[in-house]
């Protein structure tokens, strides 16, 4: 798989629209088509974003190995969980939170904010 087939990949997985994908990466709809499809070269600018925005491994995205996504480290994760008697469940919300692109997470925050305003 190439490095372009992997950023199509990274989009999916993401659940991202190819203009959404390209508001992240500064490209338009069509720019990101020509990446997916092999005929424009993904650049250094366009890797460190992902990385940066998307939580990507950047070993995942030049080479494919390993996993596409970092994680919040284990001992972080255990240290959440004792400390405000977490379970399971928490975690998982707290994880998924964490691998949103930074508009979706902006959304979740101003809904919370209104809902804890009474403004929703």
């Amino acid at each position: 798989m190439s490095i372009n087939e992997r950023v199509k990949e990274i989009r999916i997985l993401k659940n991202l629209s190819q203009e959404q994908f390209g508001m992240i990466i500064g490209l338009s709809k069509s720019g990101i088509s020509n990446i997916e499809n092999g005929t424009r070269k993904v650049t250094e600018k366009h890797i460190k974003l992902l990385c940066s925005e998307l939580k990507v491994r950047e070993e995942y995205l030049r080479t494919g190995l390993g996993e596409p996504f970092t994680e919040p480290s284990k001992t972080t994760m255990e240290s959440l969980k004792r400390e405000f008697n977490l379970n399971d469940y928490d975690l998982k919300i707290i994880d998924s939170y964490l691998q949103l692109s930074s508009e979706k997470r902006a959304i979740i925050r101003e809904f919370f904010y209104n809902i804890a305003f009474n403004n929703y």
